[in-house]
């Protein structure tokens, strides 16, 4: 697994959209999304020359960035765990500033949720009626994790 800064929008884009993973990622009737290089990072996940997904970061606070992992769905068994390890340990040696990461998941997705506890991240709120999805309004977990435990965990797995 190799983890490297992507600046193509245009390879961005088209993995992101990748029908699986933007029908499960998005809203129903979701604005449109251009990746903006310059503002978030986006992180490819990398085996043998063959991109399997993205992780993009946005920062938030002076201190604090959101995750959102995107690995497209026939790498997702083998390569889900270790795409999240590269960019979670690049994020903590490349975000000077970093002192929390942030997730908000959907309530539908609780294999995204677990995903998340996995690598440490906890739930630390919840945003009801905040997403729309299937014509139904649904909350959000919020999910985060310190720097602290975020090396912690790191060091387990």
């Amino acid at each position: 697994m190799r983890v490297e800064r992507c600046w193509d929008v245009s390879t961005i884009y088209t993995i992101i959209h990748d029908p699986i993973l933007w029908n499960a990622a998005t809203e129903d009737n979701p604005p449109e999304y251009i990746p903006d290089v310059v503002k978030d990072i986006y992180l490819s996940a990398i085996v043998e020359n063959l991109i399997v997904g993205f992780w993009k970061f946005n920062q938030i606070t002076s201190v604090t960035w959101e995750a959102h992992s995107n690995i497209l769905k026939p790498y997702r068994d083998m390569h889900a765990r270790p795409a999240a390890k590269a960019m979670l340990t690049w994020a903590l040696e490349n975000l000077s500033n970093l002192e929390k990461l942030i997730c908000i998941v959907p309530e539908k997705y609780s294999n995204v949720r677990k995903f998340a506890e996995y690598f440490g991240f906890k739930i630390e709120g919840f945003n009801r009626k905040s997403f729309l999805k299937d014509g139904k309004l649904i909350g959000q977990h919020q999910m985060g994790i310190t720097k602290e435990e975020l090396i912690n965990r790191l060091k387990e797995k």
